[in-house]
């Protein structure tokens, strides 16, 4: 299997793909870009930094479901051990 690369050539450990969706609109027209690959530190910087001006939604919902998929990965090894 082919290994994944983040942009900085570390093993990606993310994919984040962006879905727009059309709205008041039957029906519904929904289309979804490329994944794109993160290392843990990389996208740790993306949810840090102002990367897009007018999208602190767009980056808090990718903060939050990191922070969920963090949670459930704890939960794991909480289980596990």
């Amino acid at each position: 299997m082919k290994l994944s690369l983040c942009g900085c050539g570390a093993r990606a450990e993310y994919s984040v793909c962006l879905l727009i969706s059309s709205r008041g609109v039957r029906p519904r027209r929904q289309k979804c870009g490329p994944a794109q690959l993160f290392c843990a530190a990389c996208i740790q910087q993306l949810l840090t930094e102002r990367w897009m001006k007018g999208a602190g939604g767009i980056q808090e919902s990718l903060r939050n479901a990191y922070s969920q998929r963090l949670r459930g990965i704890s939960q794991q090894n909480s289980i596990l051990n």
